[in-house]
Parts: C-alpha cells; sequence; structure tokens
C-alpha cells in the first residue's frame, strides 16, 4: 500500500520506471474510500502492457493521506505466463516545466518540438 502526498506517484513493473518481472504483469489501483475492508475499495485504474511490452505500469494524482492498494497480477493464457517473480517501482513524478498556462510552448499544425 502507498500513502499519498498529493503529488503525481507512478507504480510499474517496467524497466523504464525501475521495476522487473518475467511474465506478463497487470496492475489495479484502488483508493480507499473510508470503507472497513479494501476489497471493496473502487479500482481507480488499471493496466496491461506498457511500453510495448509485458510489464504493466500505471501514473496518478495522488490525494492528501489517501491510502491506496497496488495489486499485481499475471495475465493470460497458461499459468506458466500469468505468474513470476517481479519488482514494483514506485516513483514520485515531478510535474514538467511548462504545466502551468503560462508556460505552454506555442505550436501549430505540422510543427514538430
Amino acid at each position: 500500500s502507498y500513502v499519498g502526498d498529493g503529488g503525481t506517484a507512478g507504480v510499474s513493473t517496467c524497466s523504464e520506471f525501475g521495476g522487473s518481472s518475467n511474465y506478463n504483469t497487470y496492475l489495479r489501483l484502488y483508493e480507499d474510500d473510508g470503507t472497513s475492508s479494501c476489497e471493496s475499495w473502487p479500482v481507480i485504474a488499471v493496466n496491461d502492457n506498457s511500453f510495448g511490452s509485458l510489464c504493466s505500469t500505471i501514473t496518478f494524482p495522488t490525494n492528501v493521506g489517501s491510502s491506496y492498494l497496488i495489486r499485481v497480477g499475471g495475465c493470460c493464457t497458461t499459468d506458466s505466463t500469468r505468474r513470476g517473480n517481479f519488482e514494483l517501482a514506485l516513483v514520485s513524478l515531478a510535474p514538467p516545466a511548462n504545466d502551468v498556462c503560462a508556460d505552454a510552448t506555442a505550436i501549430s499544425l505540422g510543427s514538430v518540438t
């Protein structure tokens, strides 16, 4: 589980975020809604297959003090592809420097930046 700090967080089994897995993972993210059982918490995000591979990544805005449960599962066809070893990376993602309207970069149709 993870307690939000009001920033943006990322969880991943992909090497691009520092995670890893030797099977086809999927992620489900739940947020504590104040009930006593995490089984009843709402699913707020799901991901299967990020970066063109069999790993998974979710990025999400957090609420200060809210608890999040991250479920790692296996997908798809046979038992050997639905289970294995994984390392789950949890990272804090800073917003981009131009994330406010005043700092937006002007572009036009057909331009590449």
